[in-house]
């Protein structure tokens, strides 16, 4: 019997202390968005260059409702990476606010083709999203 109420006990300071996490989680501004998603959309600057320029990625990611078509709030704090072709190197795109994503990379390696500059957003309760863009190296 008094085994019993000590569970019980364990189980109900457990049960609160999750409870106050969530709420605590919430009032931070981050939400377990289950009904949400992610979506970007992508810019190269520029989308045709020489082996060597500057290429600056842009992204901006906000959240969507799936299946509707609403999408409004933009999201923060999403990590957000880009990758050039085949090349295994992975960058990072810095945080302007409001949703808006950059990075300028140098692209010394890069030979003539056409290479898939592939952008991925993540964040805690979002699942992740890809944008795919084409680039020219002349």
């Amino acid at each position: 019997m008094k085994k019993d109420r000590i569970v019980l006990a364990i189980t109900v300071v457990v049960l609160v202390a999750f409870a106050s996490y969530l709420r605590f989680y919430n009032a931070l501004g981050h939400q377990l968005r289950e009904d949400s998603e992610l979506k970007i959309t992508l810019h190269l600057t520029p989308t045709q260059i020489a082996s060597g320029d500057l290429l600056t990625v842009s992204a901006f990611v906000w959240d969507c409702v799936p299946h509707s078509g609403a999408c409004s709030r933009p999201i923060e704090g999403a990590q957000v990476t880009a990758t050039i072709g085949d090349l295994e190197i992975l960058f990072l795109l810095s945080d302007q606010g409001k949703g808006y994503y950059q990075v300028t990379i140098q692209t010394p390696t890069l030979q003539k083709g056409e290479y898939s500059v592939v952008v991925t957003a993540q964040k805690l309760g979002y699942g992740s999203c890809q944008a795919t863009q084409m680039l020219t190296v002349k």
